[in-house]
C-alpha cells in the first residue's frame, strides 16, 4: 500500500508521558474511525472523537487533547479550516490532516492552515504508526514491559470492523448507482471519494476504481461512468459475497 505523508514539522509531546496519551480522531466515516481507534488503543492511546470540524475544535480543548486527527473533508468546518482557527485559539499541540486525494495544492493549504503533516489514505497500519511515532513513544520501549507481537484480541476486533465495512457496501453502492443513474454526478464524487478509504480495509482495488471514477467525474469526463459504477457493484457483491461465506 503506498501512501503519501508529508510532514511540515514537529511538535514533540512531552515524553514524561510515553506510552499513552489522547488523540482526537475527527472522521465521518464510523468504520474508518473505529479502525483507527483500534490502532491506537494497540499503543495505549486513548482516542476520542469527532464527526465534523466544529466538534474536533471544541473537544480539542475541552478534552485535552495531545494529538488531532483530522479527515479534510469534515462536515461544518473542513480539516482545513479546524486546523487553522485551532492554531489562532491558541492550540499547541501536533494537528494532523487525512484526505483520500493526493493533489500538492491540499498538503500546501494543510501546511497553510498550520497542521503538522498531511497522510494520504489509503494508507497501510504500519504508516500510521510510524506517524504516531513521531509524537508518542511506543509503548514496547524499554521501560516497559514488552507487548507481543501479535495481539489476538486486536486482531479479531480489526477483523469486526472490517466485517462491519463490507455489511455496509450494498447500501453504499445503491447510493451510488441511484446518484448516477439521475446524473447527480456531484453525489457520485461525494460518495466514491468516501469510499476511496476502503484501500486501509485491504480492498485497494475498490480504492482505486472509486479513485477512477472521482476523477474521470471532475476532470467532467462521464462517458464511462455507467461501466464504472456497474464494475463498482459487481465488485462489491464479490467482496459481500466472500465475507458471506
Amino acid at each position: 500500500m503506498n501512501s503519501i505523508c508529508s510532514k511540515f514539522g514537529k511538535v514533540v509531546l512531552d515524553k514524561a508521558f510515553p506510552c499513552y496519551g489522547r488523540v482526537l480522531i475527527a472522521e465521518d466515516e464510523p468504520t474508518t474511525r473505529r479502525l483507527l481507534e483500534r490502532y491506537l488503543k494497540s499503543e495505549s492511546i486513548e482516542a476520542v472523537h469527532a464527526e465534523s470540524g466544529l466538534e474536533a475544535l471544541l473537544k480539542s480543548f475541552a478534552e485535552h487533547i495531545d494529538l488531532v486527527l483530522l479527515d479534510l473533508n469534515l462536515p461544518v468546518l473542513s480539516g482545513a479550516e479546524a486546523a487553522r482557527r485551532l492554531r489562532s485559539d491558541g492550540f499547541a499541540r501536533p494537528i494532523v490532516i487525512m484526505s483520500a486525494s493526493s493533489e500538492e495544492s491540499l498538503a500546501e493549504e494543510c501546511k497553510g492552515s498550520g497542521c503538522d503533516a498531511f497522510i494520504v489514505k489509503p494508507f497501510s497500519r504500519s504508516d500510521f504508526d510510524d506517524l504516531m511515532s513521531d509524537y508518542f513513544k511506543r509503548c514496547r520501549e524499554e521501560e516497559f514491559e514488552a507487548a507481543p507481537e501479535t495481539d489476538p484480541l486486536l486482531d479479531e476486533a480489526i477483523r469486526e470492523v472490517v466485517k462491519e465495512f463490507v455489511k455496509n457496501l450494498p447500501s453504499r453502492v445503491a447510493k451510488i448507482q441511484s446518484a448516477a443513474a439521475a446524473s447527480d454526478w456531484k453525489a457520485v464524487i461525494e460518495e466514491t471519494h468516501k469510499l476511496r478509504g476502503a484501500g486501509m480495509f485491504g480492498f485497494m482495488r475498490l480504492s482505486q476504481l472509486c479513485g477512477k471514477i472521482e476523477s474521470s467525474l471532475r476532470a467532467g469526463q462521464t462517458s464511462a461512468v455507467a461501466v464504472d459504477v456497474s464494475d463498482l457493484a459487481a465488485l462489491c457483491r464479490r467482496i459481500a459475497s466472500r465475507y458471506a461465506a
